[in-house]
């Protein structure tokens, strides 16, 4: 697991933030990947105020094959190499703001059947220090310590309350104050408040959403549950308490501000 190794302080008033926006799942590649509304994803961040903390969550492109499945290989747009050259051209305009880059089950396709680490290859080419299965970011509000744990994910959670059950007894051993998860296409934030030896402190579990569109795609195909795309933006004030920023596919008038 790869850990920060330089600490970021930020001295905020009461009312201050700092933006956290986990972004993941992206599918770049596949034909039912929504590039406007990613596009809208990384335009709602760069418009915020306060300094910004981005973490990609794995998934980014599709490197689908035959071997998983024909239909998810014949949905593909573009090979790998046009992939990453969008997904870093999609990127550019935030690329000083990402902290880390973890693996998803995409990339770690083509790691198990070409011994080829396109994570590691992005990360390397976006100057991301932070890279791997798993990633804990640290940072300091106000001589505060936040922690912030990164991890594609694995598995299927049918629902949302079995999706934060999940992340929670998967990261049991895993000290963090916000854990991000991927995979499961869900968008949520969930806290818990635990006792310390310093007194309450609250632990976030945050649903990272998804960038595919439903119609015509494996999901309706198999006639599973309609997750429109979605992502979140979190805050962390002065005080140290965090609030989050849902954004829909189908709730935000995004489309007439392409």
């Amino acid at each position: 697991m790869k850990i920060t190794e330089t600490i970021d302080e930020y001295k905020l008033k009461k009312r201050e933030t700092i933006n956290i926006m986990p972004i993941g799942d992206l599918h770049i590649g596949s034909k039912h990947s929504n590039h406007d509304f990613i596009k809208y994803a990384i335009r709602s961040l760069k418009k915020r105020k306060g300094d910004k903390r981005i973490y990609l969550m794995g998934d980014l492109v599709e490197v689908a094959s035959k071997k998983v499945g024909d239909s998810v290989f014949k949905s593909k747009e573009m090979n790998v190499n046009e992939q990453v050259e969008t997904l870093l051209k999609v990127l550019k305009p935030v690329k000083s703001h990402i902290k880390s880059i973890v693996i998803g089950n995409h990339e770690k396709r083509v790691a198990d059947d070409y011994n080829f680490n396109i994570t590691q290859f992005i990360a390397e080419q976006m100057n991301i220090n932070l890279y791997g299965f798993q990633t804990i970011d640290s940072f300091k509000i106000n001589n505060q310590s936040f922690s912030i744990h990164s991890y594609h994910g694995k598995g299927a959670s049918k629902y949302l309350y079995t999706a934060y059950s999940k992340v929670i007894r998967e990261t049991y051993h895993i000290d963090a104050d916000m854990f991000l998860y991927g995979h499961l296409h869900q968008l949520g934030h969930y806290q818990k408040t635990v006792l310390t030896p310093n007194g309450p402190k609250k632990k976030h579990y945050v649903l990272t959403g998804h960038f595919l569109d439903y119609d015509g795609s494996y999901a309706e195909a198999a006639n599973m549950e309609y997750r429109p795309e979605s992502f979140m933006i979190l805050t962390i004030n002065g005080e140290m308490r965090v609030d989050s920023i849902f954004f829909y596919s189908d709730e935000r008038s995004w489309c007439n501000n392409k």
